[in-house]
């Protein structure tokens, strides 16, 4: 049998949590293994037909998904977005706390990956770092100004919160983007909603300490079964201060 490595883990919990309500979970029988493998493949296959819609969005909202300045982070070769098939990127960034094994062969040379070990951004002299365990810290000042985080597992969303925030925040150089997307009748569906909403304050007072008028971009739409909802910070917004403050 196929061991899960962790980016695996944390995708297949994902699974069950959108599949499956806390009774139905207790009814799981791990007898059948196959058939339930066969449902995760099959949820998917529909995960990769919703990404496209969602960068579609980005882009309408003024976002260039396929900067060599725009970086997803944090999630592993399972559901990268930017790892997804049909989503066909020539510039665009990953930052995974994962290893590089499972993206596809184009995309090998724009990760900056941590293979596995614990990763944290930093600020020094009000320049953003990437630091990994035993590692040199790497400047990404010029290099990322864009960071998208789409669906986050639990275990990294606090990451997000109280890592990436306070990173733009202090360096006032670049974009957040937090993502959801999924299927109306996913039973995490309500949980996932509500994470963006709660991000609502941050962004507002994220806003308000740099003098923005419209500092965020929340956008939301459902196509078919699809749902797709994101909060970000406003790359038009930004650009306006910057040209204000010359």
């Amino acid at each position: 049998m196929k061991y899960f490595n962790d980016s695996e883990k944390e995708s297949f919990k994902q699974f069950l949590e959108a599949e499956f309500d806390e009774d139905s979970k207790e009814k799981i029988d791990i007898n059948d293994l196959k058939s339930l493998m066969m449902e995760y493949k099959e949820w998917k296959e529909t995960r990769c037909l919703i990404d496209p819609v969602l960068l579609e969005m980005l882009v309408e909202d003024g976002y260039d998904v396929d900067s060599p300045h725009f970086a997803e982070i944090q999630k592993g070769a399972e559901d990268s977005i930017f790892n997804n098939p049909l989503v066909p990127t020539k510039n665009s960034k990953i930052i995974t706390p994962y290893s590089k094994v499972g993206f596809k062969t184009e995309l090998k040379d724009r990760i900056i990956t941590c293979d596995d070990r614990l990763v944290y951004l930093s600020v020094k002299n009000n320049l953003p770092y990437i630091n990994t365990e035993g590692e040199k810290p790497i400047c990404l000042h010029n290099a990322i100004d864009t960071y998208m985080l789409a669906n986050p597992y639990d275990a990294h969303y606090p990451k997000f919160e109280y890592g990436y925030l306070p990173l733009i925040h202090k360096t006032k150089t670049g974009d957040v983007i937090l993502a959801v997307t999924g299927q109306v009748t996913d039973k995490d569906y309500e949980k996932k909603i509500s994470m963006i909403e709660s991000l609502l304050p941050v962004f507002k007072a994220f806003g308000e300490n740099n003098g923005y008028i419209n500092p965020y971009i929340v956008n939301s739409t459902t196509v078919k079964d699809g749902y797709y909802m994101y909060i970000a910070t406003n790359p038009k917004e930004r650009e306006v201060t910057h040209v204000r403050t010359k």
